[in-house]
């Protein structure tokens, strides 16, 4: 995750409070749990991206032999299959 999760709280505490200060939002639940369902869905939208990242590494590492003998950039090929992935599942990174 490439945010810390004393950010991620901090985000989701500065969220809430705007959208209550704003009256652009009416709780059914009080603003503590509501910082902690913002907290959620910003981590879980993180790790997306991570376990993604895991899938390509596993997916190079596999052609790890390929891409030496080829002398092929890694950082360029990690990108290109990434977007690939994301395009084919409509993540959004």
């Amino acid at each position: 995750m490439k945010l810390n999760k004393e950010i991620v709280k901090y985000l989701s505490h500065k969220i809430i409070t705007q959208l209550k200060e704003k009256n652009a939002i009416e709780f059914e639940c009080d603003p503590l749990s509501a910082e902690e369902i913002v907290d959620a869905a910003i981590t879980n939208d993180l790790m997306v991206e991570d376990k993604l990242n895991e899938e390509v590494k596993e997916i190079l590492r596999e052609q790890e032999e390929v891409i030496d003998e080829n002398n092929i950039n890694y950082r360029k090929v990690f990108q290109m299959i990434k977007n690939k992935l994301a395009r084919e599942r409509g993540l959004i990174l």
